[in-house]
């Protein structure tokens, strides 16, 4: 891990804290963090579009449908 924290590189991981000193490890705590995809809040109604590869047309005209504004 030392070697992640000195070139600054996080290898996949979302936060790296680096404790430096044994009072920084005696004060340090572990706790839960809810990951950024985790939505359980959000309850829909979804609608859940798959896959779209080679077919603008058809998915314009699907969002149309579903009243989403198109982008530019």
């Amino acid at each position: 891990m030392r070697c992640l924290a000195d070139s600054g590189q996080s290898a996949g991981f979302r936060k790296v804290h680096v404790l430096r000193g044994v009072e920084a490890v005696d004060n340090a705590a572990v706790t839960f963090e809810r990951a950024w995809t985790d939505r359980r809040e959000l309850t829909g109604p979804f609608d859940v579009i798959g896959d779209v590869h080679g077919c603008r047309a058809e998915l314009e005209a699907l969002l149309g449908r579903l009243l989403v504004p198109p982008h530019p």
